[in-house]
């Protein structure tokens, strides 16, 4: 007869509790409630492989990622030896492929896109593709690529989080100079006030007692990931004048 494991002791710490959850998560959750399954009118349809292959396009997704962090930002997984986006090419020297790194409330996912070889403007397909992709991995459409049934009449859910304003100058200049201050500080002189002062509004933290060590680095990560996206598309921009 097999005895059965004893009853774990009360833990008078706490250690063996769950971690609350982060309050940074929130937003991501928002997304993934709001934009798992897109309003039908905003569906498109594509033939292929004799079925029509359910899409949400370009501009919804970026709507959808924009609605939710406007400071949303991607950039190229590796630049190649002259500085530009690492793209797959075919045998013909087609663009075929581009691995990217998609950041979203701070939180970074690797997605993919191709496209057809010998493709029209290839190069945008595949950043719209990769996009796209990499919004789903943030839950945006998700619905249109799980095998599961979906209820009859099934209706994308609202966020219930009413976002924050971003902090005012009047308010930032009255608050005590603390931890959070120092870090605000730091943050500041690194990557400019109003770049610093975008970020505390997308994480909803009013208050520089809000800036605890991890959220200072979730916000220099998000602010990392922000001046190397702008620095890639000025690349590209420079590199393909006419797109």
């Amino acid at each position: 007869m097999t005895t059965p494991n004893p009853p774990m002791p009360a833990d008078p710490d706490g250690e063996t509790q769950p971690p609350a959850r982060d309050p940074l998560d929130q937003p991501l959750r928002d997304l993934l409630d709001e934009w798992w399954n897109p309003p039908a009118e905003l569906i498109s349809t594509l033939p292929k492989g004799g079925i029509q292959l359910k899409y949400l396009g370009h501009s919804d997704t970026t709507r959808a990622l924009t609605e939710s962090d406007p400071r949303w930002s991607w950039r190229p997984f590796a630049l190649d030896a002259a500085g530009l986006p690492t793209i797959e090419r075919d045998d013909k020297g087609n663009p075929v492929g581009l691995w990217i790194l998609l950041t979203v409330h701070g939180v970074t996912r690797p997605a993919y896109g191709s496209c057809e070889p010998g493709k029209r403007d290839a190069v945008k397909e595949l950043i719209g593709d990769a996009i796209r992709n990499g919004a789903m991995r943030f839950g945006v459409a998700g619905a249109l690529w799980s095998k599961a049934d979906q209820p009859e009449g099934d209706k994308p859910r609202k966020a219930a989080k009413a976002r924050k304003t971003a902090v005012s100058a009047s308010e930032t200049s009255s608050e005590p100079t603390d931890g959070g201050r120092a870090a605000y500080d730091r943050l500041v002189k690194e990557f400019g006030k109003e770049n610093v002062d975008g970020a505390l509004a997308t994480f909803s933290i009013a208050k520089f007692s809000e800036i605890t060590p991890q959220k200072e680095g979730i916000l220099r990560a998000s602010l990392n990931s922000r001046a190397q996206v702008v620095e890639a598309q000025k690349m590209i921009s420079d590199a393909f004048p006419d797109k």
